[in-house]
């Protein structure tokens, strides 16, 4: 990636995206920028960020902690694939929308909280997150909502998401669901009925 050797980073392995670099703003994370460094624990995106391209943090296995900018519109497909340190995530409410699997294989994630415009999550989002038990909508969203962690329509006739970390045994499909998502129970390795 870009950052191959994270130059950027702190003695603490924190790496903080400025605005500008070099008189030039920065409103992307490029494909690939920050693949693979493994040393990358903490990182801040600041507010001009609007979008995090394909695999622009895969692999990063030792990030815990991410924190968003207010500007953020679009996640890539496979953004955050395989950062199985990453605990929680917060979405901001600018964001549009997630790509497949952009958070798929983060075994340490435990929950998620999507914002107010989120109108668009890709394929496997967050699949095989083994530890992901809640996922959490902003009562503002107009596409979604979320039920006892688990996510669905903003009408609630179709579940998105079940997700993976959830331990139940048997879930009784509510009255009013109507269907289901693709994949929408796919890497829950739990139920049985």
């Amino acid at each position: 990636g870009l950052y191959d050797d994270c130059n950027i980073t702190d003695n603490n392995h924190n790496c903080v995206i400025p605005s500008f670099y070099n008189g030039e703003e920065i409103s992307v994370i490029g494909k690939w920028a920050f693949n693979s460094c493994y040393s990358l624990k903490n990182i801040k995106l600041s507010d001009s960020i609007a979008d995090i391209e394909v695999e622009a943090f895969y692999f990063c296995e030792g990030l815990k902690h991410i924190e968003f900018g207010s500007n953020l519109k679009h996640i890539g497909d496979y953004a955050f694939l395989e950062c199985i340190k990453l605990k929680s995530v917060t979405l901001p409410s600018s964001l549009l929308s997630i790509g497949v699997k952009a958070f798929g294989n983060c075994n340490a994630l435990t929950s998620v909280t999507l914002g107010k415009n989120l109108s668009i999550i890709g394929l496997n989002a967050f699949s095989n997150c083994k530890k992901l038990k809640n996922i959490y909508v902003s009562k503002e969203n107009e596409y979604f909502s979320s039920k006892n962690g688990i996510l669905y329509n903003k009408e609630g006739t179709e579940i998105v998401i079940y997700p993976p970390g959830r331990k139940d045994r048997e879930f009784i499909i509510p009255d009013g669901v109507t269907s289901i998502g693709k994949g929408c129970f796919s890497t829950n390795k739990y139920l049985e009925r």
